[in-house]
């Protein structure tokens, strides 16, 4: 039901009408590609092009039954008859209060107005919506895009032992102004000591230049909430949100010259790109073992990230562009990097197992986690460096292949890493740019009302000058272990294929038991996380809500298309070749 406006309690929950409303997509994508190829010598060259090209039709009435939040804060405390808890000098005594708590005084200003207290006093009390958001216009918004890449390529194999690969390729999209995105590519490879067939060491190293393209999703949301095609207005007017819960209409709003929300992107903004250098060791042990170990530099700069740039400035109501509304700007001033060491052990136990072990230790770091992150405060991105979405600080993998009895074959995977990091803020927008980005400060006044305890630290929800801010993605999340299984026995049936036929007659047995009758059955038995083990996603982070520090979600399984839910899944598949 989207007649009604939506309630939003942040990290608590979500009630009233749908804020999705009335809603479809439809993509046509198309790819051209040609790759040709020499050798030459010593040369084996390669160039090639692709292009790609989308057209995106979206149509979604999204917030136009508009949202009320309902966002945490500093508040007087209330009794259990919800009278103001008032201190020796008669003074109020104020708490944090929670976004939920929020809610539940909202739903008191009936009493509280029978108590003759005006808006204003029954906002000090903690009740009231904090924003209020809606948006109306052209439901439909369609963009174009298209992307071409072309490359040239060189591998050189300089001596038996000894190759050099070059590489250049230049790629081009529209819908942004950056047309240089130029990456050239350098790899290398050395197998010291004996001849062409009993090398056992390979030194391997490398160094290239990547592109990332600018999605059409972010083109999308820029046309559609460019002012024209659709309006949104964003709003925490206190004479707005004492409405609730009546939803003002387009024409009250501009009566209060409420200045709309649009979203546009940089005319400046450039493609992100990364550099990484690896270098690598193989060698080849005795009785079937080999052992790799990777070391791997990345650092990607023009990374995205979002901005109110026209967000008050600090210290004052004033805007840089004027009193023209939010501007949510998605620039390239981002940076990320990482270092990887891994090492890798398999062992090929003739035909009858190969197993293999990776072990990862990470290092990453960065000031935005991606095109939809806002910093805390607009004008000073300094304090965004921090520990990346992605530092995930170890991993370990166990697999393989083995033939048992009967004919069956299994494929056990063993997947473990430690905690991602997540991001604590205070759920509170205090400086005006219309986000709940803020970040609490490391408590050093632990009698102060604002100060929160947790099992992360002890936070400060009302830094005062001196205090220190605690950096993104402060918080780390839990592990995740899972154990995968597959078991499959494949029955072969019917007259002999032609080609083993052949084979017998040339009394090539060896070679001719290799294939198979005319017809195939395989089953197969897949289960994901053979133990049921639970894997929580990150924990909430928001300060004012009630679940801080709680996972209200699984992480899922592991592996391409798993389980959201993360429970144990057993799929049975029956495969019939011929």
């Amino acid at each position: 039901n989207n007649s009604l406006a939506t309630i939003l309690v942040p990290e608590a929950f979500i009630g009233g009408g749908s804020p999705n409303g009335l809603s479809f997509n439809n993509e046509d994508r198309w790819e051209f590609q040609n790759y040709t190829s020499w050798a030459l010598r010593r040369h084996n060259i390669k160039a090639g092009a692709q292009m790609r090209g989308v057209h995106l039709a979206d149509f979604s009435t999204a917030d136009f039954n508009g949202t009320f939040t309902f966002g945490g804060g500093q508040a007087a405390a209330l009794d259990a008859s919800n009278n103001v808890v008032r201190g020796p000098g008669g003074q109020p005594v104020t708490v944090p209060i929670t976004s939920i708590e929020r809610y539940r005084r909202t739903q008191l200003i009936p009493l509280f107005l029978q108590r003759g207290l005006s808006q204003s006093e029954i906002r000090t009390l903690g009740a009231g919506a904090t924003q209020f958001s809606i948006a109306a216009g052209e439901p439909e918004a369609r963009v174009n895009q298209y992307d071409l890449g072309i490359f040239a390529q060189d591998d050189w194999q300089l001596r038996p032992n000894l190759s050099l690969g070059l590489g250049l390729r230049y790629e081009l999209q529209n819908n942004i102004s950056d047309h240089r995105d130029f990456a050239p590519r350098l790899a290398i490879a050395w197998a010291p000591g004996g001849d062409a067939n009993k090398r056992k060491t390979v030194l391997r190293a490398g160094m290239g230049l990547f592109y990332d393209r600018f999605s059409e999703g972010y083109t999308l949301a820029a046309r559609r909430f460019n002012g024209i095609s659709q309006q949104r207005f964003i709003v925490s007017d206190p004479a707005i949100l004492d409405l609730f819960p009546q939803v003002p209409s387009l024409d009250l709003l501009s009566q209060f010259a409420v200045p709309e929300t649009v979203t546009r992107v940089a005319d400046n903004l450039r493609s992100p790109y990364t550099i990484q250098s690896s270098v690598s060791l193989e060698r080849e042990l005795p009785n079937g073992l080999s052992l790799a170990t990777t070391f791997i530099n990345t650092r990607t700069l023009k990374l995205l990230r979002s901005r109110n740039i026209n967000a008050p400035l600090p210290g004052n109501t004033l805007r840089p562009f004027g009193n023209v509304g939010d501007i949510f700007e998605y620039e390239s001033s981002g940076y990320f990097k990482q270092n990887q060491l891994s090492v890798n052990v398999i062992e090929r136990l003739k035909s009858v197992a190969t197993l293999w072990a990776t072990y990862v230790l990470s290092d990453a770091h960065s000031d935005t986690d991606s095109a939809d992150t806002f910093p805390a405060n607009t004008y000073d991105l300094s304090t965004e460096y921090g520990r990346s979405a992605l530092d995930v600080r170890h991993s370990f993998y166990l697999g393989g292949w083995i033939t048992g009895p009967l004919n069956l074959s299994f494929s056990p995977l063993v997947f473990y890493r430690s905690g991602a990091p997540f991001n604590i803020t205070t759920g509170r927008d205090t400086n005006g740019d219309r986000l709940y980005a803020e970040r609490p400060a490391l408590a050093s006044d632990l009698t102060r009302p604002s100060v929160v305890l947790t099992r992360f630290g002890a936070f400060d929800l009302d830094p005062v000058a001196g205090q220190t801010i605690i950096p993104r993605n402060y918080g780390r999340g839990p592990g995740y272990f899972s154990v995968n299984l597959g078991v499959s026995r494949a029955f072969s049936f019917g007259p002999e294929s032609k080609v083993r036929a052949a084979a017998k007659r040339g009394n090539q047995n060896s070679f001719g038991r290799f294939f198979s009758r005319k017809y195939t059955m395989t089953f197969t038995i897949q289960v994901e996380n053979l133990f049921n083990h639970s894997n929580p996603a990150s924990p909430i982070g928001n300060l004012s809500s009630p679940l801080f520090g709680q996972s209200n979600s699984s992480a899922g399984a592991y592996g391409f298309g798993s389980n959201p839910a993360g429970n144990r899944r057993i799929e049975i598949q029956i495969y019939f070749s011929f």
